[in-house]
Parts: C-alpha cells; structure tokens; sequence
C-alpha cells in the first residue's frame, strides 16, 4: 500500500474550537484533503482549547507559549500583527511565541517524519521554515496570505530570506504575488486563492425574517462585513448613504463586524444624519452571516491602503461570500479586490475613497433589477468554478505532488 504524503503545517492562527469562527479559512485548505495526504497541524495554544485533537482529517496539536494559559494574548482572534500594535503585554510574547513554534517545530518533524512543511504567514513561520528545511532537508512552502507581505516593512530582509529558500510560494491574488516579487524576484510562485464554503454561502439563504431584522420599512439593503479598522474603508459607505438616500429614501446600510473604529463610524453616521438608516451588528455566527449576506441587495468593499503600515486587502474573502450568495459586489481598485470582483459582471470597481463613485453605483443597480439579478447570478457561477474550497484543495494537492516528487 503506498504511504501518504506527510504534510506538516505550522500556522499562527487556526480556529480555537470546533465551533470557533477565527482563522476557519486555515482549517478548510485541508478539510477536502483526499486521503493521499496526512495533515499534522501545528498551532498556537488559547486558554479553553484542546491542546491535541482531530479536526476533520486533521490533526491538531497546540503549542503554549506563556504560561498560565489565560495569558496567552497574542493569538486570541485578531492576528498576531494587531494584537501586537494594541497591547504591550502581547508584543513582550512574541520573542515566547517564536522559541516555542520553533522547539515544536523541530521536535513534530522528528516524530512526524513529513516529506513537506508548509508554513502559513512569511514572519515567523516561514523562517522557523526555513531553519526545518535547513536543519532535516525537507522541501518548505510557503504561503503569503497578505499582512505579512504587505506589513512588517522593517522586515523585509527576513521576508526575502524566506522566499530566497522556499520551494514554493503561494499567494491568494495576482497583486499580493507582485508584492512578493518586488521583494524577491526569483520566487517560485502559485496563485491559489482562498475559497468559499459554496454550500453555507449562497442564494438559498435567503430569508425574510432575516431581510426584516436588517430593514423594517422593506428597502434596500446595502451591506459591509469585517473588522471595524481602518483598512477597511467603511466610512466611505457611511459616506455614500445620503447620496443613495435621495434616490431611494428607505435604504438601510447594515454595517456587521467589531474592532477599534466602531465608536468613530457610529458618531460619523449622527454627524451626517443617517444613524436612523444604520444597523450595527457585532460578530455573529457564520450560519447567520450567511443569511444576511443573501438577504441583502449589494454589498459594498470600500477598502483602501493603510498609510501608516501599507496594510492592504490582499485578496479580500467578502467579495467570494457575497459573489457565493448571488448579490453584486461594489469594490474598490484595492489591493487584490480586483482579481474577485469583475467589474461589469459581477459587480463595480470604484475607486479609493470615492464615496461619491460608491453613491453612484449602487443606485445603477438599485434602479435596474435587471441588472442586479444578473450580476447576482454571474457571481453564483464564477464562485463555485473559481472559489469552492473543493477547487482550492485540489490545487493545493497538485502543488504537494510536484514538491514531494
């Protein structure tokens, strides 16, 4: 009987529990994987979590890095990058975070004996990468998913280190590839995408109670989904409300999602008079997500470029879930935005802090039905060819084939 391929991958972020919604994009890579492969998981401890477990054909083991348990906070849902910006404590554990990953690292690969390691993020997993590689000859991928490539710039000589001794690199959208050859020219290089749950995101989600939670007085329904920061642009949409207001007076703008800027958007939506055609909605599970993305009418992208950091949306999954559940998407020329949404067909590319452009789109399509389903409908299609997580697992099959020989 042929031995499976051992793949073991190190990740700063996975979901903490079986029902836990971080990071879920990292457990659906492999939650397809066929039955060639043997995942061995390595991954950050949090205080509740099972230090060792079977995550679908996965196996999970978590690493502690500061003890007690409860506080470990440099992992705890928002990234390593933020939690290390917002809190002193968090960044003092980093230096604790890589020596652990590291010792894991080595010790799962003597055990383990995998014929691949696959580290997720550049910095510190693809350098802990590159000194396994070193140390046991074992080929190393690597994959760019965008606040490593984008972020970090003090480190960018670590960053080329890293892609000057992978095998393969691969990154989730066509911008974020030319960001990593700005880097490091030679890098080998894959563009696989992060997908969608095509089955939990789409148009038979669709609800009327839900679409009456969102909008009592039944009008349209315009949507944004993520962390309230900066990068996401949001008050933008915020911004483009009374313009759309005057076409169609009924509109709500359900704005779901938390974070630090929540307090400057609500106060952003009094300033202009529209906190009455506002909803917030904190973190809410997937399942509901899900129906709130099918019930409303466009959803809108309007991120732009931190000028601090340089931080940037380098693919952007909200675009795929709102594609996968058959609404338009209105994006700006951001990052990667534009490798999902095909302007014309499955919705509008605007430009950065363009409120006024944002306006103006979203009453094209609140005017023309027509249209709106259309594009609804091209988004279902090329989701599911592109963007299913059963397409993106297989890719990821073919890159392991050709890296183990």
């Amino acid at each position: 009987m042929k031995r499976k391929t051992r793949v073991l991958v190190l990740t700063s972020s996975f979901p903490r529990s079986k029902n836990d919604w971080w990071a879920q994009f990292i457990f659906h890579i492999y939650e397809h994987i066929s039955q060639d492969y043997d995942i061995t998981l390595l991954g950050p401890d949090a205080s509740g979590s099972k230090k060792n477990e079977k995550f679908g054909p996965i196996d999970v083991h978590r690493f502690s890095y500061c003890y007690p348990r409860s506080l470990q906070v440099l992992t705890t849902g928002t990234g390593i990058l933020h939690s290390s910006k917002t809190n002193l404590f968090a960044r003092l554990q980093i230096p604790l975070f890589i020596i652990s990953a590291a010792i894991h690292s080595a010790v799962y690969t003597i055990q383990y004996k995998p014929d691949i390691f696959h580290a997720h993020w550049l910095i510190p997993q693809g350098l802990i990468g590159v000194f396994i590689k070193k140390l046991f000859s074992i080929p190393l991928v690597v994959t760019v998913h965008g606040s490593d490539i984008f972020g970090l710039k003090p480190l960018k000589f670590l960053k080329q280190f890293v892609l000057k001794n992978c095998d393969m690199c691969t990154v989730n959208s066509s911008y974020t590839r030319n960001a990593v050859l700005q880097i490091y020219f030679a890098t080998p290089i894959s563009i696989i995408p992060m997908g969608v749950d095509t089955k939990q995101f789409s148009p038979k989600r669709k609800s009327a109670v839900t679409r009456k939670e969102l909008s009592k007085k039944g009008g349209p329904i315009l949507l944004c989904v993520g962390r309230l920061i900066g990068v996401k642009g949001f008050e933008y949409a915020i911004r483009s409300l009374p313009t759309i207001l005057t076409q169609f007076s009924d509109t709500m703008l359900v704005i779901v999602g938390d974070g630090p800027k929540r307090g400057e958007l609500v106060n952003l939506s009094k300033e202009l008079n529209v906190y009455n055609h506002m909803k917030f909605v904190q973190s809410i599970p997937h399942e509901k997500l899900s129906a709130i993305y099918a019930s409303s009418d466009i959803c809108l992208v309007p991120s732009i470029i931190d000028p601090e950091t340089g931080e940037t949306e380098s693919q952007g999954i909200v675009p795929v879930e709102t594609m996968a559940s058959g609404i338009p998407v209105i994006a700006t020329d951001c990052g990667g935005l534009s490798d999902a949404v095909i302007s014309g067909e499955t919705g509008f590319i605007v430009p950065k802090k363009d409120s006024d452009a944002i306006a103006k789109h979203a009453i094209v399509l609140l005017s023309d039905k027509v249209l709106l389903k259309k594009m609804g409908k091209n988004g279902v299609r090329i989701a599911n060819i592109n963007y299913s997580w059963e397409k993106i697992t297989s890719q990821f099959e073919a890159l392991y084939m050709r890296i183990a020989g």
